[in-house]
């Protein structure tokens, strides 16, 4: 008898186990899917000498993001989800000798109901990410 329920506690623990394995795939999925087709104010933090800056983000749900700094300004970068909680940014870096890529990745948390945080390796603020509207186009 006591056999038998040290086996039936075993199956349970390793149930909630594959639950646990589990876990991150689904959530890497929600962020992908609360996040894509959907504007966001961004407002990143001041680095050193540099100033807050605020624009407008769009991430499509095909990998790409538009910036749009002001109504003559727009940048287009990739992004990409590759962790439950990390998000990378890839941008096109314009130099004399020809072009190269920057990848920048972060820590993106839920803050509030509408907001995402997104943090460097150092835990620091990096930016943060607020719905607007409904959050479906780019104004």
């Amino acid at each position: 008898m006591q056999r038998s329920a040290y086996l039936f506690l075993a199956f349970i623990a390793s149930l909630v186990g594959l639950v646990c394995l589990c876990g991150p795939a689904a959530a890497e999925s929600d962020i992908v899917a609360q996040l894509s087709d959907r504007t966001f104010l961004v407002v990143e933090a001041a680095r050193g000498k540099a100033v807050e800056k605020k624009y407008h983000a769009y991430f499509r749900g095909d990998g790409t993001m538009t910036m749009k700094y002001n109504p003559s300004h727009s940048k287009s970068v990739k992004w990409q989800v590759p962790q439950a909680d990390t998000l990378c940014i890839t941008a096109r870096r314009e130099k004399q000798t020809g072009s190269d890529y920057i990848t920048r990745c972060g820590r993106l948390r839920k803050e509030g109901e509408t907001s995402w945080r997104w943090d460097d390796d150092k835990g620091e603020r990096r930016a943060v990410f607020r719905l607007l509207g409904r959050g479906d186009r780019l104004p």
